[in-house]
């Protein structure tokens, strides 16, 4: 019997005999799934709508079989975080990367193997910028 659903959400399980399936949330409710390749597409279209040929049994188990129509897959949600200004020092692993960065491009632009001296002056630049910014 075909169906058209929403595939809200999979997830693994193990039959009484050790073979794989996953259970297949739905519009209609928890549907099962044994074949690896529909069980691919179905994640596929987590989220979207399917048009899927289902397999009843008397006892209610219902499993899909096949994929019959495959609508146009969900867009993926891209979630904007909030930009909220990030002060340096509410964060001092920032100074550890902004010295680091600065550092390596110290290096890159001096030559000579004085690095303590390198990275103090990193360090520096660092600090002077946050007493400029705060």
């Amino acid at each position: 019997m075909e169906r058209e659903i929403k595939i809200i959400d999979l997830e693994p399980k193990e039959s009484k005999n050790g073979r794989l399936y996953y259970r297949v949330k739905t519009s209609e409710g928890w549907m099962s799934c044994f074949e690896k390749d529909i069980v691919d597409k179905l994640k596929e279209y987590k989220g979207g709508m399917l048009t899927v040929e289902v397999a009843e049994t008397d006892n209610g188990f219902k499993n899909i079989r096949g994929i019959v129509n495959m609508k146009e897959k969900p867009k993926q949600e891209v979630k904007e975080e909030a930009k909220t200004p990030i002060r340096a020092d509410d964060k001092p692993a920032f100074y550890v990367s902004y010295a680091k960065d600065i550092f390596i491009a110290i290096l890159e632009n001096h030559k000579g193997d004085d690095y303590e001296a390198m990275m103090r002056q990193s360090i520096n630049l660092v600090e002077q910028a946050r007493r400029e910014f705060s």
